[in-house]
Formats: C-alpha cells, structure tokens, sequence
C-alpha cells in the first residue's frame, strides 16, 4: 500500500466524520429546547449539554464540543468540565487546517485522546456557532487504514511515537518505512491550542518476501539435486550399456577357437557399432580359419 491509497482511505474516514456533524448540527436547529437554549444565552443549557453527550455516544465520536462565535464553549460530550470555557485558539486553528480537518489531541474525564477532527459552521437563529466533532485515532482504527498484510502503520507527533500498528514500536526514521503522510496536529490540552504536523509513517514487512525468497532458493536447489541425480543414474545407464556388450565380446573373443569355420558371437545381432565390430570380428576369424585349413595346420583353441 502507498500513500494514495491510503489518503483515499483517511478522506472516506473525514468525510464520515463530517456526515456525523452535520446530523448533529441539523438537530440543533429541529430540538426546539436545544434551539431555545442555544438563542438564550442566560441558560445552564441542561438540553443542550444532554444531547450533544447523547450525539456524542450514539454517533461513536470521541470528540464533539459546540462554541458560539466568541469561542465559548456551550457545551462538550467528550469533557462536560469545558462548559462555559472560552477558547477561540482550537475553531481558529481547525480553519486554517485543509478542509478544516486535523490530527487534534483534546482532554477528555480521564486522559487526552486523538481524534481525526472536522469542524462545521452553523447558524442558529442569529447565533453563529462552531460544531467541532472527532473520530477516535487508536491502534484498531489505523488497522482499518491498512487492512493488508505486511503493512504497519505508525503515527508521530513531533520527535514521539504517539500510535503504532506494528509488532514493534515504528519511529519516525524506522528502516523499512517506505512512505509518509504529513497532517496537521493540534495540541488542545493546554490552555490554547498549539499547530503542529503529525506523521503517518507506511511501513512495508519483508517477511513475506523473504518467506518467498527462501522458498525459491530451496525450489532451485531442490530442482538441482534431483538433476544431478538424475545426471548420475543416466551415466550409470549409459555405461552398463555400452561396457556389458564389450565385456561380453571379449569374453567370447577370449574363448574363439579359429579351427571352427562356424564361429559366432551373440553380439554380431546387435544393429549398432558394437554389433558392426562383433561382425567384422566373425568374418576376420573365419578368413584366418580358412586360411589356416588351406594350410593344412592347426591352431590351438585360444581360450
């Protein structure tokens, strides 16, 4: 997986987070006691803080904060503490992020969490509000990211590993990591938000790749013994072949005896060179012998 596939798959995920607000954002208009409390600024806001915890759980976001056009925060599902709050820096911020998305750490009850943030513009009445809402970033949200094998994913922030979905913790600079993405990152747990730029960083396994090279080699050398053996038994072959007919002609060659004009050699029926010398050798014989009955002599048996 590279980095187009990826960003393919961050932008689907953006593009939910934001259908998720606008939902949020269309029922702050429609709940007439949410709407009330949002024209009446002299309320606790009890329906409006009720509902965006209720949104906040129902739409699965780790992140939902709703701000008027001076940075108050009227309400927070994420942190109820942040009621009443005023904090201009995290809306500025988010606006001047590309599409008003961002890598944004937020307090929560218990601890700071990440969440990819979108943030929407709306209008109640004559109040200008500010919805901000956020998906979780964990570990089992950046394996939806990069479902193949062999692929781990790690998110940087600054010079820190913030989240990482390998075995292994994958820093910034890890050998092996063959692209990234750079995002922008908001610090929102301080007193103002802080800009930065977070990295998701791909890694590529080699296991896989080595299992296969392995594989190979052991194929190849495989492949090579049995060639080799097959080699062998073929010489094998080829010597008995050609060795057991001689063998046999000498050892008959041995036993001739030349007084006999029949002399034959089982070797002189073979159609090949082998037979082509036993014939030969037959008709030699038989000129000797007649040779040596012309003559009136006699010549031992040679065996």
């Amino acid at each position: 997986m590279g980095p187009i596939p990826l960003i393919a798959t961050l932008a689907d995920y953006n593009a939910q987070t934001l259908a998720k607000i606008d939902t949020i954002a269309r029922g702050l208009r429609e709940e007439n006691a949410v709407r009330r409390e949002l024209v009446d600024a002299g309320t606790e806001r009890k329906e409006l803080r009720n509902y965006t915890e209720t949104q906040s759980s129902l739409m699965r976001l780790a992140a939902l904060q709703i701000q008027n056009d001076s940075g108050r925060i009227l309400s927070s599902g994420h942190f109820p503490n942040e009621f009443d709050r005023v904090d201009a820096t995290l809306p500025a911020a988010l606006r001047s992020a590309p599409g008003s998305s961002a890598i944004v750490r937020v307090r929560s009850a218990s601890e700071p969490v990440l969440v990819l943030a979108r943030m929407d513009t709306i209008r109640v009445g004559s109040r200008l509000l500010t919805v901000i809402g956020g998906t979780p970033v964990r570990e089992a949200e950046m394996r939806k990211f990069a479902p193949e094998r062999g692929i781990s994913l790690a998110l940087s922030v600054g010079d820190s590993l913030a989240i990482s979905t390998g075995d292994s913790a994958v820093m910034m600079h890890v050998e092996g990591a063959t692209d990234s993405i750079g995002m922008p990152y908001i610090d929102a747990t301080g007193d103002s938000a802080r800009s930065g730029i977070a990295r998701l960083v791909i890694t590529q396994s080699t296991e896989e790749l080595d299992a296969a090279v392995r594989d190979v080699r052991s194929w190849i050398i495989g492949t090579i013994v049995v060639a080799i053996i097959a080699a062998l038994a073929v010489a094998l072959w080829l010597a008995s072949w050609l060795s057991n007919p001689l063998t046999e002609l000498a050892s008959e060659s041995a036993r001739m005896d030349l007084n006999n004009p029949r002399i034959q050699f089982s070797s002189a029926k073979r159609e090949d060179e082998i037979g082509t010398l036993a014939r030969r050798l037959v008709d030699t014989c038989r000129r000797i012998g007649a040779g040596i009955a012309a003559s009136g002599a006699r010549f031992p048996f040679l065996g």
